[in-house]
């Protein structure tokens, strides 16, 4: 799959897979990467873990979550110098 591929992927974090988001990160997909309106990741899946309306607000919990351990270690990693 092509980079752009891979973060389209992840950024499409309101369908609430964990197993796909766990599989993007374990092949090295980069949890910093923004989407064309500058948010991550991250963000996407908090704010659909956050919409009452969501039937599986359990799922997208978990994957916010996820990217949320993600994100803070890569930002630590970059932080060092060391991405």
């Amino acid at each position: 799959m092509t980079s752009v591929g891979w973060k389209s992927r992840l950024l499409d974090t309101r369908k609430s897979d964990s197993r796909l988001v766990n599989v993007l990160l374990k092949h090295g997909a980069d949890p910093l990467v923004r989407c064309a309106k500058g948010r991550l990741a991250v963000e996407y899946a908090q704010q659909a873990a956050a919409d009452e309306r969501r039937i599986d607000r359990k799922g997208a919990a978990a994957v916010a979550e996820m990217l949320r351990r993600a994100t803070d270690r890569a930002s630590r990693k970059a932080a060092r110098g060391l991405s």
